[in-house]
C-alpha cells in the first residue's frame, strides 16, 4: 500500500483534526497509527478505496480561483454547475454491475463499503440550493398528511377492537396487543401536542425555540410504556404462579379482530414505506412494522394456549412485554443522548464539511467542524480560514453565506461560521470544568 497516499485519504476522515494541513506532521503520524490498527478486511477495503483515487493530493485543499469557475469579489461561487464537482467525485461512484459482482466474487464487504460510499458521494454533490415548486411541494404534504393522520385515526380504530377481543378473550396475549395499541394513540397525542407547541415561537423567552419538547415527550411516554410493561409481566406471572388454570375464552370473533389489525397496519406499513424519506412518516412506518410483528405473535399464542396449554397465554404476555419494554428503554436511552448533545454521525460531519470547503475560494483551510444533538435537530459550528489581508466586509459575507448554506441542510438548527487567518493554534473553545 503506498503510506502516503493512505495518509492523505485518512485525513478527510479526521473531521475535527487541528486542520486540514498537507504538512502537518502531527496528524501524519496519526494517521500511521490509525490504519496499522486496522485489521486486514479493513486495510484491504481501506486500500481498494485509496486506488480509486477519491483525493488524489491534499494539496488540492488549498484552492485556487483560477479552477473554481465564476466567482463573486467574496469569493462565493456563483455558477454552481461550473464548481458542484470540484474533486471529480462523481466519477468515483461505483456502478450497480461492479456492486453486483462484488457479491458473486463473495465481496460483500467491499460491495457493502462501496454502497456506503456512493451515497457518501451522492450526499455531497446533493444540491440544498435546488428549489422545489409548489405544485410538488403541496403535493408530498398531503401525502404525508395522509399517512400521518390515516395512522393516527387507525389507531384508534384498532384499539377499540383490540379492546373488545382482550377483555372479551380475559387473553394476557391479547391484552399485550391492545396495550400496545393504547400507547399507540397516547404517544401520537404527545408527539402532536409536542409538535405544536415546539413550533410556537416565544423568541424573548426562548431564544433557541422549544424543538426539543419533541425529545422531552418521546422520552415520558418512553418512560410510560416501560411502566405498564412491567406491570403486565407481573400479572402474567402472577397468573401462572396462581392455582387457576384456565385458558383464555378465545373465539373466532377475537382472533378475526387481531387478524383485521393485521391487515390494517400491514397496508399502512406499505404506503407509510414509500414516504420514509419524512421522518415523522418513517416513524410511523416502523410503528406498523412493530405491530405487525406484535399482533401476530400474540395471535399465534392465544391460538397455542387452545391447542397446548393454557400456560402459553401469560408466556406470550411476558415475551411481548418484555419485547416492548426493552424497543421503548432503548428509544428512551436515544432520546436521552440527543437532548444531552451527542455528537452527529460521521456522515453527516463530512457532509457539512464538504460543503465548507467547497463553498468559497476565499476559505484556504477548514480549521474544525462540529456537529452535535440539541433534540432532535443539530447545532452545526464551521472554523474556516482565510487569508489575513481578506477585508472585514469579504468575510463577514463569505461566512454569512455558508452559514445560511448550512442552515438549508436537513436537520440542522443552527450554523455558526467562525472565521480566522491561522490554524496553528490550540482549539479556541473548551468545554467548562464544574
Amino acid at each position: 500500500m503506498n503510506q502516503g497516499k493512505a495518509n492523505e485519504n485518512a485525513k478527510l476522515n479526521i473531521i475535527q483534526s487541528d486542520a486540514f494541513d498537507p504538512f502537518n506532521k502531527e496528524l501524519n503520524i496519526y494517521n500511521e497509527a490509525t490504519t496499522s490498527k486496522w485489521n486486514k478486511e479493513e486495510q484491504d477495503i481501506f486500500k481498494a478505496s485509496t486506488d480509486l483515487g477519491l483525493i488524489s493530493n491534499f494539496r488540492d485543499l488549498e484552492r485556487s480561483a483560477g479552477n473554481s469557475g465564476n466567482t463573486t469579489d467574496s469569493g462565493e461561487i456563483t455558477e454552481v454547475s461550473a464548481f458542484q464537482d470540484p474533486y471529480r467525485m462523481r466519477e468515483k461512484i461505483i456502478s450497480k454491475k461492479d456492486l453486483d459482482a462484488f457479491r458473486k466474487n463473495k465481496k460483500s464487504g467491499l460491495a457493502k463499503f462501496y454502497k456506503r460510499q456512493n451515497a457518501l458521494i451522492s450526499s455531497y454533490l446533493a444540491n440544498i440550493d435546488e428549489k422545489v415548486s409548489k405544485e410538488d411541494k403541496e403535493k408530498e404534504d398531503r401525502k404525508v398528511k395522509i399517512a400521518v393522520y390515516g395512522s393516527f385515526f387507525a389507531n384508534i380504530f384498532l384499539f377499540g377492537i383490540q379492546l373488545f377481543a382482550a377483555i372479551s378473550s380475559k387473553s394476557l396475549s391479547l391484552l399485550a396487543t391492545m396495550v400496545d395499541a393504547l400507547m399507540d394513540i397516547i404517544a401520537g397525542g404527545i408527539l402532536v401536542y409536542t409538535s405544536k407547541m415546539a413550533n410556537k415561537n416565544h423568541w424573548l423567552k426562548y431564544p433557541t425555540g422549544k424543538k426539543r419538547l419533541e425529545t422531552v415527550g418521546t422520552i415520558i411516554f418512553s418512560t410510560l410504556m416501560a411502566t405498564l410493561s412491567t406491570q403486565l409481566i407481573i400479572e402474567s406471572v402472577r397468573t401462572i404462579t396462581s392455582d387457576k388454570k384456565e385458558p383464555p375464552n378465545l373465539t373466532p370473533i377475537n382472533l378475526g379482530m387481531v387478524g383485521i389489525a393485521i391487515i390494517v397496519k400491514l397496508l399502512l406499513f406499505i404506503y407509510c414505506s414509500s414516504l420514509r424519506s419524512y421522518s415523522t412518516v418513517k416513524t410511523f412506518m416502523i410503528d406498523h412494522r412493530n405491530d405487525i410483528a406484535l399482533n401476530s405473535f400474540g395471535l399465534l399464542m392465544g391460538y397455542l394456549s387452545l391447542k397446548v396449554g393454557w400456560y402459553m397465554d401469560p408466556i406470550g404476555g411476558i415475551c411481548l412485554a418484555l419485547l416492548i419494554l426493552v424497543s421503548w428503554s432503548k428509544e428512551a436511552y436515544e432520546h436521552v443522548r440527543l437532548i444531552v448533545g451527542v455528537s452527529a454521525n460521521s456522515d453527516f460531519i463530512n457532509r457539512i464539511t464538504y460543503i465548507s470547503l467547497v463553498h468559497s475560494t476565499k476559505i484556504k483551510y477548514i480549521d474544525t467542524v462540529r456537529a452535535y444533538h440539541v433534540g432532535e435537530f443539530v447545532y452545526v459550528e464551521v472554523d474556516v480560514v482565510m487569508d489575513p489581508e481578506t477585508p472585514l466586509y469579504t468575510s463577514h459575507d463569505v461566512s454569512e453565506a455558508l452559514q445560511e448554506k448550512i442552515e438549508k441542510v436537513p436537520g440542522v438548527a443552527r450554523a455558526f461560521v467562525h472565521v480566522d487567518y491561522d490554524f496553528r493554534h490550540s482549539p479556541e473553545h473548551h468545554p467548562k470544568s464544574t
